[in-house]
């Protein structure tokens, strides 16, 4: 007696571990296969849409980072145009009246 419920969970221990043997049955029976056929249908076009939007947010990330690392450049050719513009004029102010006395 006792091995044949060895490899079956008795109430107390499918209790215990969570899972409820009525409606695990509930749940098997209640389905169609159509049922099950269709959700799963719909779960495919749902991950077909999510690989889609997944693309379209790739490409225009590719296009953000590209646009930045351009604009990064811009600021840095900028910025050394406007140093050296700086110390030009600087060095200039210093050096053309030190020369002329």
């Amino acid at each position: 007696m006792a091995e044949e419920n060895e490899g079956q969970d008795t109430g107390a221990e499918a209790a215990a571990s969570g899972v409820d043997p009525a409606a695990v049955a509930l749940a098997l029976g209640g389905a169609s296969r159509e049922d099950a056929g269709a959700f799963l249908k719909k779960h495919g076009a749902l991950v077909d849409d999510q690989r889609e939007l997944i693309a379209v947010q790739k490409h225009h990330l590719t296009e953000q980072f590209k646009k930045l690392r351009l604009d990064i450049w811009e600021k840095r050719t900028c910025t050394m145009f406007a140093g050296k513009e700086i110390r030009n004029t600087a060095a200039s102010l210093y050096y053309y009246p030190s020369r002329r006395a």
